[in-house]
């Protein structure tokens, strides 16, 4: 594992970050692996100081801090397949891990890759593990749905604050206009992602008892 990383599930968010911020610290910059672990550990820096600092940021906290622990684990798991049998990888992960050394591909590409990955397969996955810890599934109405939201206003505020690490490398990193990179970048919606994962999970939790869906997921 790089720089220490065991294939142990983390029990809190505290130790989520601990996990890749030893991962930040043991990638060098030319591993696409980094720029990704970069993005999700500022994000989940965010989340964490929202729990801490705001009480009334989320209605229900505690839900979330599960989630969040859930959804981490999922991408320590990616990381611990790709480094001990690569064959056991998920397929949303082989595209940034399977080029995570190529040259010619920008900081941003490699972000972009890994929220695809854990988002639209990760998250779907995460969720459907809270439902089933819980034995039911919140719907659009309810509370937890709306704390599931209010995740999207930390996304879009770390984005803000990690572009330009990111954007090095590209046309971008200096406000020139380059607009095939700028419509790839905007095509990709985290909160349109985020939505469609919701809706994924809910249907297939409303599937559960099929059994060739059930073994799928």
């Amino acid at each position: 594992m790089p720089n220490g990383l065991e294939p142990i599930p983390v029990q809190t968010v505290d130790e989520a970050i601990r996990t890749m911020e030893r991962l930040d610290a043991g990638l060098p910059e030319s591993d696409g692996l980094k720029w990704f672990n970069f993005l999700y550990l500022s994000v989940t820096r965010a989340i964490q100081a929202r729990l801490n600092g705001d009480a009334m940021f989320f209605s229900d906290p505690v839900w979330i801090n599960r989630l969040d622990v859930v959804f981490a684990n999922l991408y320590f798991a990616a990381v611990s397949a790709a480094q001990d049998d690569p064959n056991t990888l998920p397929h949303a992960w082989r595209p940034l891990f399977g080029n995570r050394s190529k040259p010619g591909i920008a900081r941003i590409q490699y972000a972009l890759a890994g929220m695809n990955a854990h988002i639209n397969r990760d998250l779907v996955v995460a969720l459907l593990t809270i439902y089933g810890q819980d034995s039911e599934a919140p719907d659009r109405t309810s509370a937890r749905f709306q704390d599931y939201r209010r995740v999207n206003d930390v996304l879009l505020q770390v984005e803000s604050q990690t572009r330009n690490i990111l954007l090095v490398g590209t046309p971008l990193a200096s406000d020139a206009p380059f607009a095939p990179l700028e419509d790839i970048i905007a095509m990709w919606s985290v909160r349109a992602a985020r939505d469609a994962a919701w809706d994924h999970s809910q249907s297939l939790w409303r599937l559960r008892s099929v059994e060739s869906i059930r073994v799928g997921v």
